[in-house]
C-alpha cells in the first residue's frame, strides 16, 4: 500500500521539519529505513532517514511529492526511537541528519547500480530502425537482448561514458520505453540464519561457487544466526549476494524479537548522595534483586574514565555478560549493543539505540554538568532519558551526588522516589577565609591553617589532595608602571601564560602568542605575570615542601585512573579532571585550593555546579576532612555546605532563578549566527520573553554572535520566529536548556 514518507536529508540545515515522499508499495518502506530520495530542482540523489509514515498529506500538493528511489538499509531504529529523535530535535534545535549520523554513521554507496527495465519491446525495436548511431544500436541491441540490464553492462558494451548513456536512457523513460531503478547495496538490521540445511550443503561444496559466496556461507555456518552487517563485512558486493542466497532459499533472514517480558511495573527514582563506589554496589543490589532473566539494563555515563571507574563492579557482579562502549566511532554504540549482554554502559548516545528486551535505563553522575548542552553534547541526558523511558514503558534510576533543578523536578512533579543514600551532616567541613590570610601579608595561595595540615599529613605517611580548577601558571598579565593588560589580538580576553609549552593563550578563542618581557605601550620592563593556576602552585609546593611527591591531574597529563591507595607521601594536585581520574579512598582529606574559581563562571548552572563538585569530594573522602579556601567565604553556599543543608541551598538557588526567569521556570534558548541581526524583530514576535544579545562569542575558535532568550514559548516556537525574521541562513547553531515542565506538558 502506498503511503508518504516523512524523512531527513543529510546535508541539510533544518533541525526538525520533515520532507515527505511517496513510497511504492513494491519497496516496503518502514520507519527507520536509510533511504535514497531525489532532492532539489535537479533530483540529485541524496541519503534520508524515515522518521513518520502517514497515509494522508494534509495540505500538501501531492503532484509535487516525489518518490522514495530505494532502500539503502532496513530498520535501523524503531518507532520509538524515531519519535526520540524527533523530539530531541524539537525540543533542542538539533538538525536531524547529523544527529542520526553521529550514532548511525554515515552511509557512503559503494555504487548505487541503476537497472533498466525494459516496458515496450515494439517501441525499443521501431526506434532501433530509425538511429543512425551504432553505439545508440549497441545500446538498444542490449536493452532488447536483455530486458532487464544494468548501467555498468551498457557501459561496457557500448564503451560510452556514463553521463552519454544516462541521457539516452532518460529520453527512452520519457518515451515510456523503460523504467529505470537505483539500486543500493543494502544493509539490514536483521539477522541471517540457515535456511535450507541440505540445499545450504549442495551449494557450499559446489565447485561453482564464488570465494566471496562460500566466505559468507562459512560465517553463517561457523555463527548459527549472525547480524546481516557481520555477515557481509569486507566482501565486494557482500549485501547483493547474500540478498541472492536469500532469493534461493539458501539462507533467511529473521528480526531478533522481545521476549516476553515479566517485569510489571516500572522504576522510577534518584538515588542521592554517596560515593561513587556506594552508589554503583547499591544499583548492582537492586538489579540483582528486580531485574527479570531477560531483562537488559542501560546504564549512561557522562565521562570515559567514569565508564573504567564502575565498569570493574558491574563485571564482577555480572560475569560476561557487560558490554562497554565509548562511542569514538559512527554506528560503535550500535555495534557494541548487537553483543547481546545484560548490562550495557554507555555515553549519552545510546540512549538513541534499540536494545532489546530494555528494562532499566540508570544514569550515572546524573547531575554533572557534562549531561547538560555543552559543546561536546548538544541535549540533557536526563531529559532525553525520561522521554525514552515513557515511551517504551522501562524504568529509570539516576544516580547522583547531589540535587539540581531538573533532577528536583522529577521527584516533585513525576513521582520519582528520592533515595538519600548518605548524608554528610557529620564529617567536618571548614570554611577558611582567605582575605584574613591577606589582611595578615599571608600572600601564598595556601593558608597557614592548610599548610600545617598538608605539613601533618605527609609526617604520618598519608597522601593529600588539592583541587585548583585553573591550569596555567599565570591568568593575568600587566604592567606595573602605567596598568597596560595584555590581551587577545582577536577577542580582547586578558592572556594566560603555559609555561610547560611557553606560550601565552586566549582562554576563549585559542589565540597563541610568545610571552613578553617588555610592555608593548610604555616599554617598560615591570612586567608581571599575576595569578595562580596549577602549574605555578605545584612550583610553590615543591619549595614548601622538599622532597615530597607532587602528582598532577590535569587535562592531557593522563588517560588512566589513578588509586591514592597505592601511594604515599604523596600531593595530588589537579583541575576538576582529578575527580574523574583519582580513586580518592586512599588520601587524608581534600581541599579546594581556590573555591571562587568554580563559582565565577558565566553559565546559569555554575552554583549548582560548583555545590555537586563540593559533595562529590566530601563524599568521596568520607569520612576524612574537607577544606575550602575562598575570598567569598560569605557567600550562602559554603554555609549550605558546611550543614549539609542541599534543600535550603535549591531553595534559594530556584529563588534566584524564578526572579531572573531561568529554568526550571522559563526556558533558556541560545542562539549563535554568523553574523551580527537586528534583535528588535525577534522581540516583536516573542514580547512575553526577554531577549538579549547579541554579543560576541567564541567557541572553538569560532567567532559567533550569541542571542540569549528566556521564554516560556517551546524551543520550536522560537526556530519559527528565526525563520519569520529571514535570519535562518546566518543561524550556526542553538543551545538549549530547556524547563522540563513546559517541555513535557507542551
Amino acid at each position: 500500500m502506498t503511503c508518504f514518507a516523512g524523512v531527513v536529508i543529510e546535508g541539510s540545515f533544518i533541525p526538525y521539519e520533515l520532507l515527505y515522499y511517496e513510497t511504492p508499495s513494491n519497496l516496503n518502506v518502514e520507519v527507520g529505513d536509510r533511504v535514497l530520495v531525489p532532492f532539489g530542482p535537479k533530483d540529485r540523489l541524496k541519503v534520508a532517514y524515515v522518521i513518520r509514515l502517514n497515509k494522508q498529506l494534509e495540505g500538501i500538493d501531492k503532484s509535487r511529492v516525489k518518490r522514495v528511489k530505494a532502500i539503502l538499509e532496513k530498520r535501523l531504529f524503531s518507532q520509538s526511537i524515531a519519535t526520540l529523535f524527533e523530539f530531541t530535535g524539537k525540543t533542542f534545535l538539533i538538525p536531524l541528519h547529523s544527529f542520526i549520523n553521529r550514532i548511525y554513521g554515515t552511509f557512503v554507496p559503494h555504487r548505487i547500480e541503476e537497472k533498466i527495465n525494459v516496458l515496450d519491446k515494439d517501441g525499443l525495436t521501431n526506434l532501433l530502425g530509425n538511429v543512425r548511431s551504432s553505439k545508440k544500436e549497441i545500446l538498444l541491441g542490449t536493452l532488447l537482448e536483455k530486458s532487464s540490464t544494468t548501467l555498468s553492462l551498457l557501459k561496457r558494451k557500448s564503451k560510452l561514458e556514463d553521463a552519454k548513456i544516462k541521457g539516452f536512457l532518460r529520453e527512452l523513460e520519457g518515451l515510456g520505453y523503460i523504467e529505470i531503478q537505483e539500486i543500493a547495496p543494502t544493509s539490514m538490521d536483521v539477522m541471517v540464519k540457515i535456511k535450507d540445511e541440505a540445499l545450504f550443503d549442495e551449494f557450499l561444496h559446489s565447485r561453482r561457487i564464488s570465494k566471496s559466496v562460500k566466505e559468507i556461507l562459512l560465517r553463517v555456518k561457523k555463527n548459527g544466526i549472525i547480524h546481516f552487517d557481520d555477515v557481509i563485512y569486507g566482501i565486494k558486493k557482500g549485501s547483493f549476494l547474500v540478498l541472492e542466497l536469500i532469493e534461493r532459499g539458501i539462507l533467511e533472514v529473521f528480526y531478533e524479537k522481545e521476549k516476553e517480558k515479566t517485569k510489571t511495573f516500572v522504576e522510577k527514582m534518584v538515588i542521592n548522595g554517596g560515593s561513587l563506589e556506594e552508589r554503583t554496589k547499591f544499583l548492582i543490589g537492586h538489579l540483582k534483586t528486580h531485574l527479570t532473566e531477560n531483562g537488559k539494563v542501560l546504564i549512561v555515563v557522562n565521562e570515559h574514565a567514569l565508564i573504567e571507574k564502575i565498569r570493574t563492579f558491574y563485571e564482577e557482579a555480572f560475569p560476561y555478560e557487560v558490554s562497554i562502549s565509548y562511542g569514538g566511532d559512527k554506528g560503535s554504540i550500535r555495534k557494541d549493543i548487537r553483543k547481546n549482554k545484560k548490562i550495557y554502559i554507555s555515553t549519552p548516545f545510546s540512549l538513541f539505540v534499540d536494545i532489546v528486551n530494555l528494562e532499566y535505563i540508570i544514569i550515572e553522575d546524573a547531575s554533572s554538568k557534562y549531561h547538560m548542552p555543552n559543546e561536546y553534547l548538544n541535549f540533557d541526558t536526563r531529559i532525553v532519558a525520561y522521554k525514552r523511558s515513557e515511551l517504551e514503558h522501562v524504568s529509570l534510576l539516576f544516580s547522583t551526588y547531589s540535587l539540581d533543578d531538573t533532577l528536583l523536578y522529577f521527584s516533585l512533579k513525576k513521582q520519582f522516589l528520592l533515595k538519600e543514600l548518605k548524608n554528610l551532616r557529620n564529617q567536618n567541613k571548614r570554611i577558611i577565609d582567605m582575605r584574613k590570610e591577606y589582611k595578615s601579608k599571608h600572600l601564598s595561595p595556601v593558608s597557614r591553617y592548610l599548610e600545617s595540615k598538608i605539613r601533618k599529613a605527609l609526617e604520618l605517611g598519608m597522601n593529600v589532595a588539592l583541587v585548583l580548577n585553573r591550569k596555567p601558571y599565570s591568568t593575568f598579565i600587566i604592567c606595573r608602571e602605567c596598568g597596560y593588560v595584555h590581551r587577545c589580538k582577536v577577542c580582547g580576553t586578558p592572556l594566560h601564560y603555559d609555561k610547560e609549552n611557553g606560550v601565552l593563550f586566549c582562554p576563549v578563542c585559542g589565540y597563541t602568542e610568545p610571552p613578553i618581557s617588555v610592555c608593548p605601550r610604555c616599554g617598560s620592563v615591570s612586567i608581571s605575570y599575576l595569578g595562580y593556576g596549577i602549574q605555578k602552585l605545584s612550583r610553590d609546593l615543591k619549595n614548601i615542601f622538599k622532597d615530597t611527591r607532587i602528582e598532577i591531574l590535569e587535562r592531557g597529563s593522563t588517560g588512566h585512573i589513578v588509586d591514592a591507595s597505592l601511594y604515599s607521601k604523596t600531593i595530588f594536585l589537579g583541575t576538576e579532571f582529578l575527580f574523574s581520574h583519582l580513586i580518592l579512598k586512599g588520601v587524608g582529606f581534600i581541599a579546594f585550593v581556590s573555591a571562587d574559581t568554580f563559582l565565577n563562571g558565566s553559565n546559569v548552572n555554575t552554583s549548582i555546579e560548583a555545590m555537586k563538585f563540593f559533595r562529590q569530594a566530601a563524599f568521596e573522602v568520607y569520612p576524612e576532612d574537607v577544606f575550602l579556601q575562598t575570598y567569598s567565604a560569605d557567600n550562602p553556599i559554603f554555609s549550605f555546605f558546611k550543614n549539609d543543608s542541599e534543600s535550603g541551598f535549591l531553595k534559594e538557588e530556584l529563588n534566584y532563578r524564578r526572579i531572573l526567569g531561568y529554568p526550571p521556570y522559563q526556558n533558556l534558548v541560545e542562539l549563535y549566527f554568523k553574523e551580527t541581526i537586528d534583535v528588535e524583530l525577534i522581540k516583536k514576535q516573542l514580547p512575553e520573553s526577554r531577549v538579549l544579545g547579541p554579543v560576541e562569542k567564541f567557541e572553538s575558535g569560532k567567532r559567533f554572535y550569541a542571542i540569549s532568550i528566556r521564554t516560556a514559548t517551546h524551543p520550536q516556537t522560537v526556530y519559527e520566529v528565526i525563520r519569520a525574521s529571514n535570519y535562518l541562513e546566518h543561524l550556526a547553531g542553538a543551545r538549549v536548556y530547556p524547563a522540563p515542565e513546559l517541555i513535557y506538558d507542551s
